[in-house]
């Protein structure tokens, strides 16, 4: 049997954000934040420590919290709340029935900060794994949303030539209205000035603003909040304006931004004599639907000083644009960061930002980076047919240290033994290289694509099969890559009477 993998201890909900270091908090006043104003209002409510002795999930506390008037609710849960395995928590808005879903390492990851919901009203429901003996919830406070205005700042001429846009790299920040940006997987930039409360979110594929300019959130599964831990800033002025961040995976997909996006911002060296693109989350006075959601504009660089690291643009820029991509539009590359207007509405002056180039910036970048690795799965190679199709392994999950995934097996022969071979390359076994081709020994297709460092013996009855696996919570572990093989007997497969599936590459993730 495969003994690497020894379930890990169930994780418990940790603090709510604690402070920082930050190197200066001095705010220019054309800095180009757009409040999004909230109230935060005091709410005890506590399940105390539940059980469930059944052997199916329980519902065995439900709560509903209420702001009358809020436009959107978060919650905030304390240090004492705890799930314990197979433990879960639903919050639902009453207004569009948006759910997020908290288990011990979600809840411990957002540090006790839900999602945002749209509406005055979300619904809690505590479900108690089977055999559990100690889930307690604990809620604290409610960070309610209030109506606000929408003014115009740095529009370089009588005109606002902003356009929609849906750029996958882009989020809004919420709840401090500034553009947030993807340069990883798990990986973003801002502007200083933006993260005073590190307590904030990526909020992507934001919804049409109310008729009044009033944001509307996305679905819980398109919001990451920032990891505290993680975040690294100066607020020092024009030209010396950045926040660093990684986030935490989302709690309902298991996945890092990156993931779900499916693209990222590459850095690129500012440069003179180019055209420049700001793509961000800006308020809109004249077409307030659009105030706060993705609207993109281009426009030349009027100067680029390399010794104070200033860029400065003749690009249509609002409140909220803080913290955008400067985008050198003839490459894609981000080479800056928004975080200053300065354009007025008779055509004089210009915005500005920081370059990307910055000595210390690019050292809290590279930081940041090397702060995590985000574990994935990697299909390698095919598998070859058989008497009931391709066998193909799969896994579901996320391979994080500390977390488990099942990895599974389908169109594997009816009755039939096979091996589960576990292998720590793809690319060469006993010096030999891989894939080897099997065709030749009498299986037409048939690759092994990955090494046999150890075998289990396993079969399948229904040509399906399935295997939970746990990480150990070790760090020694994040960043170790192993492969997973099928190797089925199928008498009517080929003349060797073998099949085989892919390889299934796991990389171990998790925060150093």
């Amino acid at each position: 049997m495969l003994q690497a993998f020894p379930r890990s201890r169930p994780l418990v909900a940790s603090a709510l954000l604690s402070s920082i270091p930050v190197l200066s908090i001095a705010v220019s006043a054309t800095a180009q934040v757009a409040p999004n104003p909230y109230d935060t209002v005091t709410i005890a409510r506590d399940s105390g420590s539940l059980a469930n002795h059944d052997v199916v999930h329980r519902l065995v506390w439900r709560q509903r919290v209420r702001v009358d008037g809020a436009n959107w609710l978060r919650l905030v849960f304390d240090r004492d709340s705890t799930l314990e395995r197979d433990s879960f928590v639903t919050l639902t808005s009453l207004r569009d029935q948006n759910v997020q879903f908290f288990e011990a390492w979600s809840l411990r990851d957002y540090r006790g900060m839900s999602a945002g919901f749209n509406g005055d009203t979300v619904d809690i429901e505590l479900w108690a794994g089977p055999g559990t003996m100690h889930n307690r919830l604990s809620l604290v406070a409610a960070e309610a949303g209030r109506p606000h205005s929408v003014g115009i700042q740095s529009q370089c001429g009588p005109t606002d030539d902003r356009v929609p846009s849906t750029d996958p790299r882009q989020a809004r920040q919420f709840p401090t209205g500034c553009t947030t940006w993807l340069i990883s997987k798990f990986a973003g930039l801002t502007a200083g000035h933006c993260t005073s409360n590190t307590a904030q979110q990526m909020h992507f594929n934001c919804p049409p603003s109310s008729s009044t300019g009033s944001i509307v959130l996305p679905a819980p599964s398109d919001q990451y909040p920032y990891d505290v831990s993680s975040v690294r800033r100066l607020n020092s002025g024009v030209g010396r304006d950045w926040t660093a961040f990684a986030t935490v995976r989302n709690s309902n997909t298991g996945l890092y931004p990156g993931e779900k996006q499916g693209s990222w911002y590459e850095l690129g060296t500012p440069v003179t004599s180019t055209t420049i693109r700001i793509t961000g989350y800006g308020v809109d006075r004249d077409q307030r639907n659009r105030s706060q959601t993705q609207q993109t504009h281009t426009g030349p660089l009027a100067t680029y000083s390399s010794s104070q690291t200033r860029l400065c643009y003749v690009v249509d820029t609002e409140g909220g644009n803080s913290g955008s991509p400067v985008i050198d539009d003839r490459t894609g590359k981000a080479i800056g960061i928004h975080t200053h207007g300065g354009c007025s509405t008779s055509g004089s002056g210009c915005n500005s930002g920081t370059a990307i180039n910055r000595t210390d910036l690019q050292a809290a970048i590279q930081a940041v980076l090397q702060s995590r690795v985000a574990g994935a799965f990697e299909s390698v190679g095919v598998g070859c047919k058989g008497s009931n199709g391709v066998p193909q392994l799969d896994a579901l999950g996320t391979p994080d240290i500390g977390r488990n995934f099942v990895l599974s097996g389908k169109g594997l022969a009816l009755n039939a033994a096979g091996i589960l071979s576990f292998g720590l390359s793809k690319s060469s076994w006993l010096s030999v290289p891989l894939p080897i081709s099997l065709t030749n020994a009498g299986a037409t297709g048939c690759s092994i694509t990955s090494s046999i460092d150890a075998t289990e013996g396993v079969v399948s009855t229904t040509g399906l099969w399935s295997r939970n696996i746990s990480l150990p919570n070790d760090k020694t572990w994040i960043g170790g890559r192993f492969y997973f093989q099928w190797i089925g007997l199928d008498k009517a497969a080929n003349s060797l009477g073998i099949t085989t599936s892919n390889s299934l590459g796991v990389e171990v993730g998790g925060i150093r």
